[in-house]
């Protein structure tokens, strides 16, 4: 099984607020992965500022 570090989820949830998280478990060539999706919102007005402002705050973070 591969799953995500719960401490890179803990902190790529301190780029905002979560909104939503939801997890899946599929099967893929015999290994299960565990994948968690984020809604984190940002506290941007559009997708474009968004992005640019969660990748520079990961990029503060060393991501």
């Amino acid at each position: 099984m591969l799953s995500v570090d719960p401490a890179a989820v803990e902190e790529v949830s301190g780029i905002g607020t979560v909104v939503a998280r939801t997890e899946d478990d599929p099967m893929y060539e015999n290994t299960i992965l565990v994948l968690e999706n984020m809604l984190i919102d940002v506290g941007a007005s559009g997708g474009d500022e968004a992005l640019e402002i969660a990748r520079g705050r990961l990029e503060q973070r060393g991501w």
